[in-house]
């Protein structure tokens, strides 16, 4: 079959064979789909970059029948997002978003519009601290392109005025910090997308149960004196 050659961003990866990789890769023209990246495990292999969860390339494909997923040969790196690597809050919601857009979406069917929306993502929370909504109207945005959206029918009709709920949706993520919304409300829009995501996809989220963990340790260590 002829070689593919499309941009794409890894939400996740797992060893494959003794030094292979399989990762889970949302491209711009086929979806979501495995690769495999034969032999990055060895020392000194250039492709083991573009096989990490956020890696952002242009890859080359080859794929042959039968076989599950297509083998990348190669390509180039568009960013590794290190301002994402460097702060663990960013890192956390990096992970959320990867999961959130991997669990509402399924093998070989383009999405662009969710391609577009997870690069914004991690284009944001590479450049600057995760901002109190950037998660919530992410989830809002992606439940909204995979058919499950509460857009049109909003749940806090009484705590948000329809110009800042439509915000939610139409604001850059940066533009988001200047929205009044408080802790609590950013919560309760958080959960939603949380409960509705593993509503529809039957599964139970890992990320939210990592960032409560992360944050429960966090202020203990504030907590505790020197």
């Amino acid at each position: 079959m002829p070689f593919i050659l499309t941009p794409g961003i890894v939400l996740s990866r797992r060893d494959f064979g003794e030094s292979g990789r399989l990762s889970v890769v949302y491209t711009k023209d086929l979806g979501k789909i495995w690769v495999k990246f034969s032999g990055v495990n060895g020392v000194g292999r250039k492709m083991k970059a573009f096989s990490e969860p956020f890696a952002h390339c242009e890859y080359r494909f080859h794929a042959t029948p039968g076989t599950g997923y297509v083998k990348a040969t190669g390509g180039s790196l568009f960013s590794s997002f290190p301002g994402i690597r460097k702060n663990l809050d960013s890192l956390s919601e990096a992970f959320l978003c990867c999961e959130l857009l991997s669990a509402l979406t399924v093998f070989d069917l383009p999405g662009p519009e969710k391609y577009e929306l997870l690069k914004d993502a991690l284009l944001f929370l590479d450049s600057q601290e995760p901002s109190q909504l950037m998660i919530a109207a992410f989830g809002l945005r992606l439940l909204e392109l995979a058919g499950f959206g509460v857009r049109e029918k909003s749940p806090f009709k009484n705590e948000i005025s329809p110009s800042m709920w439509e915000a939610l949706y139409q604001y850059s993520f940066a533009e988001l910090s200047m929205l009044p919304f408080d802790l609590g409300l950013n919560a309760q829009i958080r959960r939603l997308v949380e409960e509705k995501v593993e509503e529809e996809s039957h599964r139970v989220l890992k990320a939210p149960i990592f960032i409560k963990s992360m944050l429960a340790a966090k202020a203990l260590e504030e907590r505790v004196p020197l």
